[in-house]
Protein backbone atom coordinates (compact mmCIF):
# COMPACT_ATOMS: atom_id res chain seq x y z
CA UNK A 1 0.00 0.00 0.00
CA UNK A 2 1.40 3.43 -1.15
CA UNK A 3 1.12 6.22 1.41
CA UNK A 4 -0.68 9.10 0.38
CA UNK A 5 1.06 12.69 0.78
CA UNK A 6 -1.82 14.59 1.86
CA UNK A 7 -4.90 12.27 3.44
CA UNK A 8 -8.61 12.30 2.41
CA UNK A 9 -9.47 14.14 5.73
CA UNK A 10 -7.46 17.16 4.21
CA UNK A 11 -8.93 16.84 0.72
CA UNK A 12 -12.38 16.91 2.45
CA UNK A 13 -11.41 19.87 4.85
CA UNK A 14 -10.08 22.12 1.95
CA UNK A 15 -12.87 21.24 -0.49
CA UNK A 16 -15.04 22.63 1.68
CA UNK A 17 -13.70 25.75 3.12
CA UNK A 18 -13.28 26.77 -0.51
CA UNK A 19 -16.82 26.27 -1.28
CA UNK A 20 -18.01 27.79 1.97
CA UNK A 21 -15.55 30.67 1.29
CA UNK A 22 -17.34 31.19 -2.34
CA UNK A 23 -20.53 31.05 -0.61
CA UNK A 24 -19.90 33.33 1.74
CA UNK A 25 -18.60 36.33 -0.82
CA UNK A 26 -21.66 35.03 -2.68
CA UNK A 27 -24.02 35.85 0.39
CA UNK A 28 -22.34 39.54 0.82
CA UNK A 29 -21.53 40.76 -2.32
CA UNK A 30 -22.85 40.71 -5.80
CA UNK A 31 -20.54 39.07 -8.91
CA UNK A 32 -17.05 40.49 -10.04
CA UNK A 33 -18.97 41.19 -13.40
CA UNK A 34 -21.52 43.54 -11.74
CA UNK A 35 -19.04 45.26 -10.01
CA UNK A 36 -17.02 45.89 -13.45
CA UNK A 37 -20.22 47.55 -14.93
CA UNK A 38 -21.40 50.01 -11.77
CA UNK A 39 -17.41 50.85 -10.00
CA UNK A 40 -17.25 54.17 -11.55
CA UNK A 41 -20.15 55.00 -9.23
CA UNK A 42 -18.20 56.50 -6.32
CA UNK A 43 -21.06 54.88 -3.72
CA UNK A 44 -21.13 51.75 -5.63
CA UNK A 45 -17.58 51.22 -5.60
CA UNK A 46 -17.24 52.06 -1.71
CA UNK A 47 -20.71 49.99 -1.00
CA UNK A 48 -19.06 46.97 -3.48
CA UNK A 49 -15.66 47.20 -1.64
CA UNK A 50 -16.93 47.19 1.70
CA UNK A 51 -18.70 43.96 1.50
CA UNK A 52 -15.83 42.31 -0.69
CA UNK A 53 -13.92 43.43 2.98
CA UNK A 54 -16.41 42.15 5.17
CA UNK A 55 -16.28 39.08 3.29
CA UNK A 56 -12.98 38.72 3.33
CA UNK A 57 -12.99 39.40 7.31
CA UNK A 58 -15.36 36.28 7.59
CA UNK A 59 -13.60 34.45 5.54
CA UNK A 60 -10.46 35.06 7.58
CA UNK A 61 -12.40 34.28 11.13
CA UNK A 62 -13.86 31.26 9.72
CA UNK A 63 -10.52 30.16 8.15
CA UNK A 64 -8.82 30.18 11.39
CA UNK A 65 -11.75 28.83 13.82
CA UNK A 66 -12.06 26.24 11.64
CA UNK A 67 -8.48 24.81 11.83
CA UNK A 68 -8.71 25.38 15.34
CA UNK A 69 -11.44 22.79 15.66
CA UNK A 70 -10.15 20.49 13.03
CA UNK A 71 -6.86 20.56 14.50
CA UNK A 72 -5.42 21.16 10.88
CA UNK A 73 -4.12 24.04 8.38
CA UNK A 74 -6.58 22.67 5.38
CA UNK A 75 -9.71 25.10 6.16
CA UNK A 76 -8.03 28.03 6.81
CA UNK A 77 -5.24 27.01 3.64
CA UNK A 78 -9.21 26.98 1.39
CA UNK A 79 -10.99 30.12 3.03
CA UNK A 80 -7.18 31.66 2.33
CA UNK A 81 -7.61 30.68 -1.30
CA UNK A 82 -10.75 31.94 -2.13
CA UNK A 83 -10.06 34.94 -0.23
CA UNK A 84 -6.94 35.74 -2.06
CA UNK A 85 -8.80 35.32 -5.88
CA UNK A 86 -12.05 36.99 -4.77
CA UNK A 87 -9.92 40.36 -3.42
CA UNK A 88 -8.15 40.47 -6.35
CA UNK A 89 -11.19 40.39 -8.81
CA UNK A 90 -13.37 42.43 -6.72
CA UNK A 91 -10.22 45.35 -6.87
CA UNK A 92 -9.69 44.44 -10.78
CA UNK A 93 -13.28 44.88 -11.44
CA UNK A 94 -13.71 48.03 -9.87
CA UNK A 95 -10.56 49.64 -11.47
CA UNK A 96 -11.67 48.65 -14.34
CA UNK A 97 -15.16 50.26 -13.81
CA UNK A 98 -13.35 53.32 -13.14
CA UNK A 99 -11.04 52.92 -16.09
CA UNK A 100 -14.35 52.67 -18.62
CA UNK A 101 -16.53 54.85 -16.75
CA UNK A 102 -19.15 52.23 -16.31
CA UNK A 103 -21.44 53.30 -13.48
CA UNK A 104 -24.88 51.51 -14.69
CA UNK A 105 -26.04 48.80 -16.95
CA UNK A 106 -26.51 51.33 -19.66
CA UNK A 107 -22.33 52.56 -19.34
CA UNK A 108 -20.94 49.57 -19.32
CA UNK A 109 -19.35 48.92 -22.21
CA UNK A 110 -22.71 46.75 -23.77
CA UNK A 111 -22.96 48.12 -27.74
CA UNK A 112 -26.46 48.34 -29.14
CA UNK A 113 -27.39 45.69 -31.50
CA UNK A 114 -29.80 42.71 -32.29
CA UNK A 115 -31.23 40.10 -29.74
CA UNK A 116 -28.74 37.13 -28.57
CA UNK A 117 -29.92 33.84 -29.29
CA UNK A 118 -31.81 33.50 -26.08
CA UNK A 119 -33.67 36.72 -27.26
CA UNK A 120 -32.40 39.25 -25.19
CA UNK A 121 -31.45 42.63 -26.26
CA UNK A 122 -29.06 45.08 -25.21
CA UNK A 123 -29.95 48.02 -23.50
CA UNK A 124 -30.47 50.84 -26.15
CA UNK A 125 -30.57 48.09 -28.99
CA UNK A 126 -33.01 48.22 -31.80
Amino acid sequence: MTERLISERAGTDFAASVAAGYAIYSTLNSSPWTAESFGADPEKARSCLYYSKLATLTNVVLGIFTSLITGTLWPAVGFGVVTVEMHYLYHRAVAKARAKGSTSWDTAGVAAGPADHHGVRPRGGA
